[in-house]
């Protein structure tokens, strides 16, 4: 139940932060209109309105649109000073300089992430520079010298084919069936090669670009180009360097599986082959590796510098006055009712949501026993709890279902309305409270609880077997490493040379499950 409590507590509070920005965007938006329409005083009231709401909700661990605080901040202060006859505040005067410090510090955190990840790039490219020197990522043919030792190439190329099968990623094209000959191997790992190269220095020179360009004119042309509705328009330098990380990302990552690398160099090595050969193969899948956690980060620098480039984008959009979507609309047409609407709805869950503060204090504390509050046992059947924080069990809650006539169930406690959707259920574990089956690792509730009930089937059954269906290979693949962790042996079927194989395993091995 405390995890619940816990997920409620979020939900809620999410509802809150959306709730607050809509209504904070709408002041603005209202704010801005009387300002079209040359009422500053009203203006400067909704401005008001709009800071005494953020400082109200600070406390209660809300979080508030910085960009927006900037913009009532920045225009009240701009309206201030147009205005000299309207009334001030005491603090007044400190607007601008309070715009400018929540300016710096939202512009700032994005300007670190961006030094911090050029710091880690550079380590990463350094040592790929070391190691490669004035070479390409072909850096050295070992491996066309041990194609040329293959003794059976039809075995060669069908263990080839298996593994990649195997490690084949959905979405991705699979080169298996290209691949006839040890030449065609030969070839295609040259040509991959050559274009990885080629895709890594055009992915560093793109965002080189990035580094270099003033940010004004980064906004300035990303402006014009995610805006214009032109079909052929000159891409800005995000489009160019988001497009080169894609590329780049797709050769390097679907074709050079880690897994892939290893198991095939597990099959070309043999004991008889020359000591430099296997020092140079030990170096060449040692850059690759590198060039992968470089792209890593080269992605994250790519990310920063542009949430920085469209952090610039919302505080000049917020210190700008957006009246040209208010000309076609007169005073009287706007909805005004919304705000208070919006206003009540928001006071209605932030109110929910201290409740579900205090009562999860409250049971913490407690060490009475549940009980329902209809029927008053102790819910062995399983709990339902409302959106109001409070609890039935499931026997009555399926009671009060069968008794309304709404797709709502109205609280006995409070007589809050939740829709049945959004009921939440727990079950009673008492049953499974002696149980000392513990779960390695850390994974997804689905995964824990396969993985789960697949221990509780084997401390019943030592024989049992278990089919497992998914048509998501991701999935399969991470309950796999669930498995692996907590010791259960197991096979994954696929179509390919290994299927009958396979199969015949899992029928005749006792210790597959």
């Amino acid at each position: 139940m405390e995890k619940l409590m816990d997920v409620m507590i979020d939900e809620c509070r999410g509802v809150c932060n959306k709730a607050l920005a809509e209504l904070v965007s709408k002041l603005n938006d209202i704010a801005e209109l009387y300002l079209h329409v040359n009422e500053p005083a009203a203006a400067v009231e909704h401005y008001r309105t709009v800071l005494e709401l953020i400082e109200k909700y600070n406390d209660k661990k809300l979080e508030i649109d910085i960009c927006q605080k900037i913009r009532a901040m920045y225009n009240l202060s701009t309206v201030l000073d147009e205005n000299t006859t309207l009334n001030r505040a005491l603090n007044d005067s400190d607007l601008k300089r309070d715009v400018e410090l929540l300016e710096k510090e939202y512009l700032d955190a994005s300007k670190q992430n961006i030094e911090s990840t050029h710091r880690t790039v550079k380590f990463y490219s350094d040592k790929v520079a070391n190691i490669l020197g004035n070479k390409t990522l072909r850096y050295s043919e070992w491996w066309s010298d041990i194609l040329d030792w293959i003794i059976s190439p039809n075995d060669f190329l069908a263990d080839v084919q298996t593994e990649l099968e195997d490690y084949c990623v959905p979405g991705v094209p699979n080169i298996a069936k290209r691949l006839k000959s040890v030449n065609d191997v030969h070839n295609t790992l040259s040509v991959w090669l050559d274009d990885l190269h080629t895709a890594r220095i055009s992915t560093i020179s793109k965002l080189k670009a990035l580094e270099d360009a003033s940010m004004s004119d980064l906004v300035q042309r990303a402006l014009m180009c995610h805006l214009s509705l032109r079909i052929r328009k000159r891409r800005c330098f995000l489009c160019n360097a988001e497009t080169q990380l894609v590329i780049y990302g797709s050769l390097l990552f679907s074709a050079s599986n880690k897994q892939m690398y290893d198991s095939t160099s597990k099959c070309l090595l043999k004991m008889s082959q020359k000591e430099f050969l296997l020092i140079n193969a030990a170096e060449h899948i040692k850059v690759l590796e590198l060039v992968r956690e470089e792209f890593r980060y080269l992605k994250f620098l790519y990310t920063h510098t542009r949430d920085s480039v469209y952090a610039h984008e919302k505080i000049g959009v917020a210190k700008s006055r957006r009246t040209n979507k208010f000309r076609c609309i007169p005073l009287v047409d706007l909805k005004f009712g919304e705000i208070t609407i919006t206003t009540a709805y928001l006071e209605k869950k932030v109110g929910i949501l201290l409740y579900l503060e205090n009562l999860k204090k409250e049971k913490e504390n407690s060490t009475e026993v549940d009980t329902c509050p209809i029927c008053c046992l102790n819910g062995d059947t399983g709990w339902a709890f409302f959106e109001c924080g409070h609890s039935v069990c499931n026997q009555c809650l399926e009671t009060m279902c069968n008794h309304s006539d709404t797709f709502k169930v109205d609280c006995p406690m409070c007589r809050i309305s939740t829709p049945i959707n959004c009921i939440s259920y727990v079950k009673n574990n008492q049953e499974g409270a002696g149980s000392n089956i513990v779960i390695k690792g850390s994974f997804s509730t689905k995964i824990e609880c396969v993985t789960l009930k697949l221990m509780e089937l084997i401390s019943q059954d030592p024989n049992v077997k278990v089919l497992i269906f998914s048509n998501w290979d991701k999935a399969l693949n991470l309950l796999g490493e669930a498995l692996d962790q907590n010791s259960i042996s197991y096979r994954i079927l696929k179509t390919g040379t290994k299927y009958k194989k396979t199969l015949k395993d899992f029928k005749v091995c006792k210790k597959l499950r």
